[in-house]
């Protein structure tokens, strides 16, 4: 007798579940519209922030042009120091001088000052600075530095500005800086022998 065997049938498949809800596709962020706190409507740019915005590119623009400007007057510097000095002492006994330090083109240091015979600076001689000194201007040492500053900022002698009471010390100081620089553009490393004015413009000034 021939037995049959039990016939199986097949399993059903796993049930999937629920469909999962699509991801929303992201959109790049960008800056965030203002809204006005009064309607939350989109703010228009106000008229105040556009005149600073204006202000600002026009203070850009200026800074750059000032920059290019000092540049185009010290662009064929060579680096180093660089010395222009009076040729020959003055009646009172000093020999004004004027020491530069150029870098990467520019003027970064300035030394004006002088010296005697016997190599004594001037603005040592605290004597001799109290019988040159006149009231109501600055101190005989005050007008060097600041012409010092001066050409170290606007990188030009011809722009350096002139103190009153020390129109003289400017006479010499410009004379001075012309001839140095001058020596920097072809690289000379040999003091500059400048001839200065007897008669200066300004006698009764420092």
């Amino acid at each position: 007798m021939i037995s049959s065997s039990p016939t199986h049938s097949p399993s059903p498949p796993p049930h999937p579940g629920p469909p999962r809800p699509a991801k929303a596709a992201r959109l790049p962020r960008g800056p965030r519209p203002r809204l006005t706190a009064a309607s939350g409507s989109l703010a228009r740019p106000s008229l105040a922030g556009t005149l600073r915005r204006l202000a600002l590119l026009g203070l850009t623009c200026l800074c750059l042009a000032a920059f290019f400007g000092c540049k185009s007057n010290t662009d064929l510097l060579n680096d180093g120091y660089y010395t222009a000095e009076a040729s020959d002492f003055s009646q009172d006994g000093w020999k004004d001088y004027l020491t530069i330090y150029v870098n990467n083109g520019f003027i970064i240091t300035a030394e004006f000052n002088a010296f005697n015979e016997t190599g004594l600076l001037r603005s040592w001689d605290t004597d001799y600075l109290k019988s040159i000194y006149k009231p109501g201007f600055q101190s005989p040492n005050h007008y060097p530095r600041q012409y010092c500053s001066y050409l170290v900022a606007v990188q030009d002698p011809d722009r350096v500005q002139t103190i009153d009471g020390g129109r003289k010390t400017h006479e010499i100081f410009v004379t001075l800086a012309k001839a140095a620089l001058e020596y920097s553009r072809q690289g000379k490393n040999s003091i500059a022998a400048v001839k200065l004015p007897e008669n200066p413009a300004f006698p009764d000034e420092i």
